[in-house]
Formats: structure tokens, C-alpha cells, sequence
């Protein structure tokens, strides 16, 4: 499933597509403003979302042998909850 099929299956229950497409749009923006508020994001039954920051690392480069600089990054986590399935 993507985002159009979601949006879609949220038509049915909706007037349409097109408020289908701004609901799905306005859930999605809110949880990536509030992940990069570095805020923990919970969705009851379903999972959580969270901000893991990877630090820089010097590894060696498997081809040439150099020591290289893997610079930070962020990483989106997702933990699904206990009851993903059995709800």
C-alpha cells in the first residue's frame, strides 16, 4: 500500500478524494514536524516514531583501504506495538 491507496480507501468513508488527500497530507506533515522536534511519536496500536541520531564514525573503506568519515546522521526509528497484529 502507498500513500494513494491510502488516500483512496479514505475516500470511501469521506465526500472526497480530494479531502481524503488533504487529511492524509496533514497527518503525515504533523508527525515529520513533530520528529524533527525531536519528539517521541505515538500512535495507540499501531507503533511509535522516534528521532535516532547517529554519530560520525571513521571506518575504512572495503575497496582502498582508506580511513574514511562517515559524517552524522538522523535516522527515523519505528516500533510497532505490542498489539499490531492482534488489533
Amino acid at each position: 500500500m502507498n500513500k494513494k491507496d491510502l488516500i483512496n480507501k479514505i475516500s470511501k468513508l469521506l465526500k472526497t478524494k480530494q479531502e481524503a488527500k488533504e487529511i492524509v497530507e496533514k497527518v503525515i506533515d504533523e508527525i515529520k514536524t513533530a520528529i524533527k522536534r525531536n519528539e517521541h511519536v505515538t500512535i495507540s496500536n499501531f507503533g511509535s516514531f522516534s528521532l535516532q541520531i547517529h554519530k560520525s564514525k571513521r571506518v575504512r573503506h572495503p575497496k582502498t583501504g582508506k580511513i574514511v568519515t562517515i559524517p552524522p546522521r538522523n535516522i527515523v526509528k519505528f516500533k510497532q506495538s505490542k498489539n499490531f497484529f492482534t488489533s
